[in-house]
């Protein structure tokens, strides 16, 4: 049976060995026999590790491991950038437009001024939604693929 992480690069070591490297984590995913289990409280005893699953303590043993994920952080810059380029955007024409407006004097107004202003604070405005909603959404990082034999 092919396993999913063939066409991925190979991390050397055993499952249980990478996870000693790295530093504690509070939550995996790992692949064992084609299932993805994510699991919580990682801990190694003796040559098996060991993590609570749906509230239950269990025993993996690295060799039915196929892949293992670590969290890294969240979305929350992704998303800050997917709402805030085109707000910034849009606010650069709004100020640009809004600015070049004659004043109460008659005085001609600052274009590239208000283009400047208006794509920062319409940008910082449309970021932040997106910054909150990426951050809810895990960034998962795979730090061992199990290696296949030859042929």
């Amino acid at each position: 049976m092919p396993r999913r992480a063939a066409g991925q690069t190979q991390s050397a070591g055993s499952a249980l060995e990478v996870l000693k490297r790295l530093p504690l984590q509070d939550r995996i995913r790992l692949t064992s026999h084609g299932i993805r289990i994510s699991a919580s409280e990682p801990s190694i005893k003796g040559d098996t590790i060991v993590a609570t699953v749906h509230g239950r303590k269990r025993s993996f043993a690295p060799a039915d491991i196929d892949t293992l994920w670590v969290k890294k952080g969240s979305y929350g810059l992704v998303g800050a950038a997917i709402t805030g380029v085109p707000s910034a955007v849009l606010g650069a024409f709004a100020g640009a437009s809004l600015a070049t407006d004659r004043d109460s004097n008659g005085k001609p107004g600052s274009g590239p001024k208000g283009a400047i202003w208006g794509a920062f604070l319409l940008g910082v405005i449309g970021a932040i939604p997106g910054a909150i909603v990426g951050s809810v959404f895990p960034r998962w990082q795979r730090v061992y693929a199990h290696a296949l034999p030859p042929g």
